[in-house]
């Protein structure tokens, strides 16, 4: 065999080694680092999005929870329905009859409302003790857009409040970041 007259064999001297798996060391944790804080603003911004969607949805929620039939006992005497219910429940009582789905959903959306309910009472208090003006308004923002029967809009609220529409804004992102610290747990 022919020894090529290009193949030189490369040597590498232990301070070689160790320079070059320091450098590749340092750049592996820098690369984690940065995968690590992405994955945390992902988080922060998916448990914004979702605490966005809860607040915009809690009206139906509640009436949901409220009005949710699942039981045929809940039905009103309605004779026609009532012989239905009958054909349906196989010798069974025809008051035991009932869709465990809706009733499972009606159970989780209730168990929800319970934690949303009792989280935006503690911010409530938490905004009326503070005593300061700006902060009430955070809460006050978040009741007329999301809890309030008599729902205002963005605009009824700077004319209330005298201020622009972009402040309103400011108001309820602030409100719902810290909405989403009390319904999602404090991850940051």
């Amino acid at each position: 065999m022919a020894k090529s007259e290009n193949s030189e064999s490369a040597t590498i001297t232990g301070a070689q080694l160790k320079k070059i798996t320091e450098t590749a060391s340092l750049v592996a944790i820098e690369a984690y680092r940065k995968e690590v804080e992405r994955e945390r603003v992902e988080n922060r911004d998916k448990r914004l999005y979702n605490t966005r969607l809860l607040m915009e949805k809690y009206r139906g929620m509640v009436k949901y929870a409220e009005d949710a039939v699942y039981e045929a006992r809940q039905l009103d005497d309605d004779f026609e329905l009532q012989a239905l219910v009958e054909m349906m429940s196989t010798g069974k009582d025809s008051y035991s009859l009932s869709v465990e789905s809706i009733q499972e959903r009606v159970g989780k959306v209730r168990v929800i409302l319970d934690h949303v309910t009792k989280m935006l009472d503690f911010y409530h208090h938490r905004c009326e003790m503070s005593g300061k003006q700006e902060i009430m308004r955070k809460w006050d923002t978040i009741r007329y857009l999301y809890l309030d029967e008599d729902e205002k809009t963005v605009q009824d609220l700077a004319e209330m409040y005298y201020v622009d529409e972009r402040t309103v804004y400011r108001y309820n992102r602030a409100a719902l970041q810290d909405l989403s610290a009390l319904f999602f747990g404090w991850v940051d």
